[in-house]
């Protein structure tokens, strides 16, 4: 597990535009999943770590993305998966979420994007 002390800006709150309070924490249980907008994936695959380039930003990033409507979220991760990746999961832990604020009067939805490890099969 790891400990806030030793990722210091990972866990740092952060604002986003200048109106959007962001703020990541470890959990110990997913969201509830009305709350779960966005998916992301830190995929294992033996000794390493799977990232993938998004050639539109030309950023590698961990695969993930926004649920589709009526999608629970651990279909969304195994989707999202497949469809940057081309892995299948054999298992899951849950990381973490960072929880999204907007500050400004206008929006103040809440809303969460949730972080999983997944280990994948070999390919």
């Amino acid at each position: 597990m790891i400990a806030p002390h030793d990722y210091p800006e990972l866990f740092r709150p952060r604002f986003w535009f200048g109106t959007t309070d962001v703020q990541f924490k470890l959990l110990k249980a997913p969201p509830q999943s009305h709350l779960i907008a966005n998916v992301n994936v830190v995929p294992r695959c033996g000794d390493g770590w799977l990232m993938v380039f998004a050639e539109d930003w030309q950023t590698w990033e961990m695969p993930g993305g926004t649920l589709e409507p009526d999608e629970h979220y651990l279909q969304a991760i195994k989707r999202e998966l497949m469809e940057e990746a081309g892995a299948t999961p054999t298992s899951r832990l849950g990381l973490g979420a960072v929880t999204i604020r907007p500050t400004h009067l206008i929006a103040r939805i809440c809303r969460t994007r949730f972080f999983t490890v997944m280990l994948l099969l070999a390919m």
